[in-house]
């Protein structure tokens, strides 16, 4: 009898084992389910291509003057000052210092957007804006926080300071924000620059 008993309470025991033990298994599958499911969804990286295009055109832009550029575009100007009618202007447009000029503007920032986008951002005059300012200045970017709307995943805003060193030394901070469209992955079709605290028209000269 004490042994009919004994194997009962075991196979009481060896059931409450497996209870427990199935019960932790369950819990933890269910676990994990949750946590999976708080995780950030899987992307092919075309958000972060994207943030690192507009970030690229904005350090470019505003770490300025580009003393390059500035070589480049004086020189064309000063043989521009020749052409008198459209095909003079013709004949310009297929000379070395006036290909050089094109050259550098596509190397910079052709790569960052659309056909379309890049040919907006020279013709609008965004394009080494601040390099054609006179002065010994020196410009940099900093804080840029750019962020994804949550609207229309092919818009984005941001904002930036931009540091200017006058030629005593003497540093001044700038506030910006724009937008940027981005429909293709890394590729930009516009962006727009907003001067907050009238950084252009301290460069005229106040």
């Amino acid at each position: 009898m004490y042994s009919m008993e004994k194997d009962l309470w075991l196979r009481k025991l060896a059931s409450i084992i497996l209870l427990v033990a199935s019960c932790l298994v369950i819990a933890g599958c269910s676990g994990s389910g949750a946590a999976n499911s708080n995780d950030p969804p899987q992307t092919d990286g075309t958000t972060d291509e994207n943030l690192e295009e507009i970030q690229a055109v904005i350090e470019k832009e505003f770490t300025a003057p580009d003393e390059k550029f500035r070589e480049l575009n004086d020189a064309a100007m000063e043989a521009q000052q020749a052409v008198k009618d459209q095909d003079e202007q013709d004949n310009f447009m297929k000379t070395p210092v006036y290909k050089d000029l094109t050259d550098y503007r596509e190397d910079t920032y052709a790569l960052h957007f659309t056909e379309g986008g890049y040919e907006r951002f020279i013709n609008t005059g965004l394009a080494f804006n601040y390099s054609n300012y006179d002065g010994n200045f020196k410009m940099t970017p900093s804080n840029i926080e750019i962020r994804q709307s949550e609207n229309h995943p092919a818009l984005y805003h941001f904002t930036y300071q931009v540091n200017v060193e006058n030629e005593k030394g003497e540093t001044n901070q700038y506030n910006f924000e724009g937008k940027a469209n981005v429909p293709e992955g890394g590729k930009i079709a516009e962006i727009e620059f907003v001067d907050k605290d009238d950084l252009q028209q301290e460069l005229n000269g106040g």
